[in-house]
């Protein structure tokens, strides 16, 4: 099958395999960057006219039919969702180009896991592997609710629609009632579904193949000043994307190649950080505010109903939208940690034992570069961490607070 082209090599890297989900994930809609072709220009084109159909009837119903907090929370969420969606979709489709050059960095000139010993890949397995289980709890989630979301009216025995959306005409009529139904559904299993997830994984994936990286790198610079350099430099040699000239007229051409591939290979990972911030920073800020209304939003929903199956379908939205920005924080938190990392990795390497005044010159810059950490940025108004994880929780039940004190 042409979608797993590169899968029996990716596979067998304890972080490279992780790229595996998103790129089924964004074949299904045809929005892989590196298949970028006429076709993704025909499904961008349909999918987006589509969703931006429904965000505009979802804005004129909540114009002009709200009638309390109850409706308005409702419609809200749902408009924040598509217009999330609308924006990865976007992100993904004007950047393809640049996410192809970033996807072939991480396959083909990323270190293996197994460069640095079974220890460094045993930890590089556990992060990967967290990020999985973050991720498809985050889809599973999200699937729950979506079939909830999609079934739910039908289950009612009245003539609703999943989105409670404005028509210019009688909707309730058949045939009318079940295209627009089916239309409602193509939306959120189709395309909601597969781009939000798509894109998450993308970016989750790619992070946490720059966190691996960053984990080969300490570990590399930790041999400087050992003796152990030449071994591991002849196999840094072998591997691809490592490129290295030699200098012959300096007489510690040998004590230098480790650290100037380091270098090399620390320089393309600042590059990779920073090209993920220009690309991804708008969807965060999306992201960023679209969980605000949907905590929000389902926070105030779960107090107010009492059926168990309203309950558990707002439950599953909760935790959903609480896990998506929970990975996301966390993942571009590891990135900060581990690029940072590298300047207490460079001071605590055998440095002194080196007599090349050269070599700890370099050492110096890279310790003060390193101490600039590499931060994921929404807009450059949010730094993505932790603390930005519990500042949003807090500021999303003042906004509960407030809503409840309004229906009060």
């Amino acid at each position: 099958m042409r979608w797993f082209k590169y899968d029996r090599e990716i596979l067998k890297d304890k972080s490279k395999y992780t790229m595996v989900v998103s790129q089924i994930l964004l074949n299904i809609i045809n929005f892989w960057p590196e298949k970028y072709s006429f076709a993704t220009k025909i499904s961008f084109i349909i999918m987006f006219l589509t969703c931006a159909t429904m965000e505009t009837s979802l804005v004129i119903y909540l114009l002009t039919s709200i009638e309390d907090v109850t409706s308005f929370t409702k419609v809200i969420s749902s408009a924040a969702v598509v217009m999330q969606c609308m924006t990865k979709m976007c992100i993904v489709f004007f950047n393809s180009k640049k996410l192809n050059v970033i996807i072939k960095t991480v396959w083909y000139e990323f270190w293996p896991s197994n460069m640095m010993g079974a220890i460094t890949e045993e930890n590089i397995r556990s992060d990967s592997k967290i990020l999985l289980v973050g991720f498809l709890i985050e889809y599973g989630l999200g699937c729950v609710f979506l079939l909830l979301f999609i079934i739910a009216p039908a289950m009612t025995g009245i003539r609703q629609l999943p989105y409670n959306a404005w028509y210019p005409f009688e909707w309730s009529t058949t045939p009318t009632y079940e295209i627009l139904y089916v239309l409602q559904v193509y939306i959120d299993i189709y395309i909601i579904a597969n781009t939000v997830c798509g894109y998450d994984f993308l970016y989750g994936s790619i992070c946490v193949n720059c966190i691996a990286q960053f984990r080969l790198l300490n570990e590399a610079i930790k041999k400087i000043g050992t003796g152990k350099e030449a071994e591991l430099t002849s196999l840094l040699l072998e591997t691809p994307g490592v490129n290295y000239r030699p200098i012959f007229n300096k007489e510690y051409e040998k004590e230098r190649r480790l650290l100037v591939i380091c270098i090399q290979h620390h320089q393309k990972l600042i590059n990779i950080c920073y090209q993920l911030n220009k690309i991804f920073t708008y969807g965060h800020f999306v992201q960023l505010s679209a969980s605000v209304m949907a905590i929000c939003m389902s926070c105030y929903l779960i107090t107010t109903e009492s059926s168990a199956n309203e309950l558990s379908f707002l439950t599953s939205y909760y935790i959903a939208h609480v896990s998506q920005l929970l990975v996301l924080c966390a993942i571009s938190n590891e990135v900060t940690h581990w690029s940072s990392s590298l300047s207490i990795t460079a001071y605590e390497c055998a440095w002194y034992n080196n007599k090349y005044t050269d070599i700890r010159k370099c050492l110096s810059i890279v310790i003060m570069r390193s101490q600039k950490p590499l931060s994921m940025q929404a807009l450059g108004l949010f730094e993505l961490s932790y603390a930005s994880f519990l500042g949003i929780m807090r500021f999303t039940f003042s906004l509960y607070t407030f809503l409840g004190k309004m229906a009060n």
